[in-house]
């Protein structure tokens, strides 16, 4: 599942969670898939939201949004992104390293914003040139766990009566570049 965020998060790069996008091919000419290695560089443990069931670890993916460069807009979301908070994460200890695959359509989606604002139009974006994965993450097991209660609280499966600590702000860190290779029709 390609998760993409509306807000505009601030970005770590170099930061303690190192995100390698270690291949990216076609499938099928409307069908790209990335190999995305996650490796905690830190001395404690980190928590990656992530969407699927944990119960099978194939189908989880981490909470991650994919972007591609335009020379004339810049770098543009791809994904009409999520309302719903994951409910679990994937720990990875210090050293710790954890490969997700995703698959992505040709062509994908961007929502159009409007002066900074989302707007529900959309614009098809064909998948060639260069990409970047951005991934989200708590630096320790108490900051997902209080994002897991506001998130049960706004959900209205929280204690009742109980005001939640206020959210805390996931770090995201960005991969270095990639391409997409074209389809074979687009091959010079």
């Amino acid at each position: 599942m390609l998760v993409s965020a509306i807000a505009r998060p601030e970005t770590h790069r170099g930061a303690a969670l190192e995100v390698t996008v270690s291949e990216a091919k076609r499938l099928t000419p409307n069908e790209v898939e990335l190999h995305i290695i996650l490796r905690n560089g830190t001395d404690h443990d980190i928590y990656i939201p992530t969407y699927g069931h944990a119960k099978s670890p194939g189908s989880e993916t981490a909470r991650l949004t994919v972007y591609h460069w335009d020379a004339n807009k810049g770098w543009r979301p791809l994904g009409s992104g999520s309302e719903f908070p994951p409910d679990h994460a994937i720990s990875l200890r210090p050293g710790e390293s954890h490969m997700f695959v995703c698959s992505l359509e040709d062509p994908a989606m961007t929502y159009l914003a409007k002066e900074g604002t989302p707007s529900s139009k959309v614009e098809s974006v064909p998948l060639r040139g260069i990409h970047k994965a951005r991934i989200g993450f708590y630096g320790s097991k108490k900051d997902w766990q209080t994002m897991q209660e506001y998130a049960a609280f706004l959900s209205g499966k929280g204690t009742r009566g109980t005001n939640p600590s206020p959210p805390p702000k996931m770090s995201f860190v960005d991969s270095d570049e990639f391409d997409i290779p074209p389809r074979q029709a687009e091959h010079p």
